[in-house]
């Protein structure tokens, strides 16, 4: 694809220090960057970049994949490269992602950091946009990688444990004989949030007491799960349905 610039875009360069760089991007093509005092230089300035050679998809073919589930403390997640494939499209957006494993819950993970990467299709929240999540990642064919969705935010409570606020949908597939319920917790931080009073109806439907106190445009977080509660939920619901356990 080609980028033709004008001197037009002075105000853009007097925004930049001739150290920087500017990178120019094109799906299915191969980023390029050009340091801003070289470009300055020029009277025209025309970027051709070259296009990706697409390479085939080869699925997974492992029928049970290596699960792990682990309290973790973000330390990087970064946009990764996006593979053109030959066979398939894909409409997600790739990350690389670095935690820090701060309590195994099952798989026992062995080491202290985990490298893993990521799929998200513009989801409104990612795991990315807390410091502190239960997650869960899957080996497949030695690849390590999030599985797609899966995650509970989480915060310190009062006595010092890790919980999640509660989260309906959690809930959603469980059957009547699911012993877990919704804790009532004390979190060292109130989990609360203001809101525009002309949507309360939709509000306390999707916080419904008495899980959650809706008062005054505001909502308050009042009950919650643990860690392995959390588990158990994902264990006899996606996770199941995922193939991870019968």
């Amino acid at each position: 694809r080609d980028f033709c610039l004008s001197r037009g875009l002075g105000d853009v360069y007097k925004r930049q220090n001739l150290t920087d760089s500017l990178f120019f991007s094109s799906w299915k093509h191969i980023t390029e960057s050009y340091l801003v005092s070289d470009l300055i230089k020029k009277d025209d300035i025309r970027i051709e970049l070259k296009p990706k050679v697409c390479v085939e998809y080869i699925e997974c073919e492992e029928k049970s994949h290596k699960l792990y589930s682990f309290i973790g403390k973000k330390i990087e997640v970064e946009p990764s490269d996006y593979i053109y494939y030959c066979n398939i499209m894909s409409m997600d957006s790739k990350y690389d992602a670095k935690y820090k494993v701060l309590e195994n819950i099952y798989g026992n993970y062995p080491k202290d950091t985990i490298s893993f990467i990521s799929y998200d299709h513009f989801s409104i929240k990612k795991y990315s946009d807390f410091e502190n999540v239960l997650i869960y990642v899957a080996d497949y064919c030695g690849e390590l990688t999030h599985v797609k969705y899966q995650y509970s935010e989480l915060y310190k409570t009062k006595d010092g444990k890790w919980a999640s606020p509660y989260n309906p949908y959690d809930y959603r597939n469980v059957d009547s004989n699911f012993k877990i319920q919704p804790q009532k917790i004390e979190f060292s931080e109130p989990i609360e949030f203001d809101f525009n009073p002309e949507i309360t109806d939709r509000i306390k439907e999707k916080y419904p007491e008495p899980y959650c106190k809706v008062s005054n445009g505001k909502v308050t977080i009042l009950y919650g799960n643990y860690p392995n509660e959390l588990f158990e939920l994902k264990k006899h619901t996606v996770l199941k349905e995922f193939g991870f356990f019968k």
